[in-house]
């Protein structure tokens, strides 16, 4: 005997089940899975602390004391 899965509206499932018993079939009526409410995921990131020189990107190692740049920038070359 050949085993089939055929997906068909609710209000019809008594009609083919009625038919295939008739036919000499077995029906077994497999509800569908609704799908609950997405989890979320815990992220596995370890919560960095943030630092002075956080703004300044790849260039951690640039001092940036106001004082010497203030100096710097209004030196006269």
């Amino acid at each position: 005997m050949k085993e089939m899965t055929i997906k068909i509206p609710d209000d019809s499932t008594e009609l083919v089940a009625g038919l295939v018993e008739k036919l000499g079939g077995s029906v077994k009526v497999k509800e569908e899975k609704k799908l609950s409410s997405t989890k979320k995921k815990k992220s596995k990131r370890k919560k960095e602390t943030v630092g002075h020189d956080f703004l300044f990107g790849k260039w951690k190692e640039f001092d940036i004391d106001p004082q010497k740049l203030r100096d710097e920038l209004w030196r006269k070359d």
